[in-house]
């Protein structure tokens, strides 16, 4: 007879220590969610912010390769987007290489293959 049918939890330890642990694991669930989910919402907001700093990052140094063309925001944020897919997001340390950024663009927009992108 188990202690749902008896009634006497005392009589059963082996039913109440398996009830404790039972309890104890979904304690132990519930906050490896709750992490989970605060560290998917930090791999979110990280992601945001990594699109957002591409831009103001990348934008005065495409701006110092060409600025009669980048003088109105729009060209600049067109190929900057350009730029973002040329460079899969990431941002060249090497500032030395910059000037190759307007031919990266400009290659990609006729379709030909990139050489060596940064």
């Amino acid at each position: 007879m188990d202690m749902n049918n008896c009634g006497a939890s005392e009589k059963h330890p082996e039913s109440k220590n398996e009830i404790t642990e039972l309890r104890k694991l979904i304690k132990d669930l519930q906050k490896k969610e709750a992490r989970a989910s605060e560290e998917l919402q930090s791999f979110k907001l990280a992601k945001e912010r990594s699109v957002n700093s591409f831009f103001a990052v990348m934008r005065p140094r495409l701006r110092r390769q060409n600025e009669g063309r980048y003088v109105d925001r729009f060209s600049s944020d067109k190929d900057l987007i350009l730029l973002k897919k040329i460079l899969n997001n990431k941002i060249p340390i090497d500032t030395s290489r910059d000037w190759e950024m307007p031919f990266l663009i400009e290659r990609y927009r006729r379709g030909l293959p990139s050489v060596d992108s940064m």
